[in-house]
């Protein structure tokens, strides 16, 4: 398992964890990100070629994170091969043409992603933390080691293992000690 990369993703779209990475402020790639918690993250994905900024040059701290991004980063991360997509076009509302196709396409093959009833992906949708936790449990395999329970995370929540998965593993954290936070959106 690549923990080491999931503890930098997290931190890049949960803003959860930290790094070791010894760059220091100076060396920033985006001036947004210069000070930041999660920076030494934001500048190892960037320089692993997992993230991209945005076109002012700014990396866009704070800026949701859309579903067909979710699908780039985690096509980038496992390495899937998006070149040969062989699939037929699962969703009516990813045009063949978009520039986050193959890597959508790569992802739901792959297991990673799901789309929704009536074959829509909703790629401009925003990534919500259980969405995410269930995207990372997917791609790593994560099991559940035991762990604490949020009281607005319910055990028949479809969200839940998941959840309890990813908190298992000391990947990410609650909003509180109490509250997880499952349909609040993730930033960069």
């Amino acid at each position: 398992m690549h923990k080491k990369f999931i503890v930098l993703f997290l931190a890049f779209v949960l803003l959860a964890v930290s790094t070791t990475n010894e760059q220091t402020s100076a060396q920033s790639t985006f001036p947004d990100a210069r000070g930041h918690w999660a920076e030494e993250a934001i500048d190892y994905l960037h320089q692993n070629q997992i993230v991209t900024g945005l076109p002012t040059g700014k990396f866009g701290i704070n800026d949701t994170i859309k579903r067909r991004d979710a699908a780039i980063m985690i096509a980038l991360a496992k390495g899937l091969d998006t070149e040969n997509i062989s699939s037929v076009n699962p969703f009516s509302d990813v045009e063949p043409s978009s520039y986050y196709y193959n890597e959508v396409v790569a992802a739901v093959n792959a297991g990673y992603l799901t789309g929704y009833p009536g074959g829509k992906f909703n790629p401009n949708g925003e990534l919500t933390r259980q969405e995410m936790a269930v995207i990372l449990v997917k791609a790593y395999n994560l099991k559940n080691l035991g762990g604490p329970v949020f009281r607005d995370v319910s055990a028949t929540s479809w969200s839940y293992d998941y959840i309890q998965r990813i908190i298992s593993n000391k990947i990410t954290s609650g909003i509180s000690s109490t509250q997880y936070g499952p349909i609040k959106n993730i930033t960069r």
